[in-house]
């Protein structure tokens, strides 16, 4: 899988998977995604090949969000879209452009949240970007990813 947003200098993660601080309650909870900073109107492209499940505003907390069925349980997530210009049941390949970055929904600033689903249970997103960076880019984000600081949503 890609990273969903263009992250070259991998700066852009601001929140990992795992506990963080949340932003409205300031409890500390389990954060099911990663959070990619970015300005209102980034681009947001499929992190792989696969059918819109989903494409709306009816789930609580995420706003306007998409959800691809890549097939053999897994689905990817994007939330808190300023806008989305893909349709339910429109196929979608890898790097793919599906939105741009907003902050609807429970949501602090701009940014993507990013979650993947493995026959319906949240894993850790982290693990798909492995093949597309080096081994120091992976180092990179995956310690940025691990640190335990506010979340966005």
């Amino acid at each position: 899988a890609i990273q969903p947003v263009n992250n070259e200098e991998l700066t852009r993660m601001a929140s990992g998977f795992g506990y963080r601080t949340d932003p409205f309650t300031k409890v500390r909870k389990f954060h099911f995604g990663m959070d990619f900073t970015a300005p209102r109107g980034t681009p947001i492209y499929a992190s792989g090949d696969g059918i819109v499940a989903r494409a709306d505003n009816s789930a609580s907390g995420y706003g306007k969000h998409i959800r691809i069925d890549h097939g053999f349980g897994y689905v990817s997530l994007y939330a808190h879209l300023y806008q989305y210009n893909v349709r339910v049941n429109q196929r979608v390949k890898r790097g793919d452009l599906i939105g741009f970055v907003g902050s609807t929904g429970r949501s602090e600033a701009p940014h993507l949240h990013y979650e993947i689903f493995k026959d319906g249970e949240r894993i850790n997103p982290i693990n798909f970007y492995y093949g597309n960076l080096s081994a120091d880019e992976f180092a990179k984000l995956l310690e940025k990813a691990s640190l335990e600081n506010q979340s966005l949503d």
